[in-house]
């Protein structure tokens, strides 16, 4: 299962929104600083997210981003599900990882 995130980045001085399954590489392609980002379970979902975003202005987007707490980014958290997780369990875990980051969201964010 595919964990999808939808994201606010800097691009050049513009806020750009959009969704991907991989934040680093998406960031590379874009030349951009990541700002902010969900995680979703299902495309259609933080697509439809994405949307609702699109359609904010910029002072809605940018006051979402200023009241993020997080001070890990979802990378930074995947990188750490992904070395905790040994090859040989990956299969029996696909289902719950994606359920564990957004439980990793959610706890760090409540810590900062």
């Amino acid at each position: 299962m595919k964990i999808w995130y939808m994201y606010l980045c800097d691009r050049a001085g513009q806020l750009y929104t959009g969704i991907t399954t991989n934040l680093d590489h998406r960031m590379k392609q874009h030349h951009a600083q990541l700002l902010y980002t969900e995680a979703f379970e299902d495309k259609h979902v933080a697509a439809r997210r994405e949307r609702e975003i699109k359609g904010w202005r910029r002072e809605k987007k940018m006051e979402l981003i200023h009241n993020s707490k997080c001070e890990t980014t979802p990378l930074e958290m995947e990188d750490r599900l992904n070395k905790a997780a040994r090859p040989e369990t990956l299969p029996s875990m696909k289902r719950s990882m994606a359920f564990l980051v957004k439980i990793f969201i959610l706890l760090s964010c409540q810590a900062g």
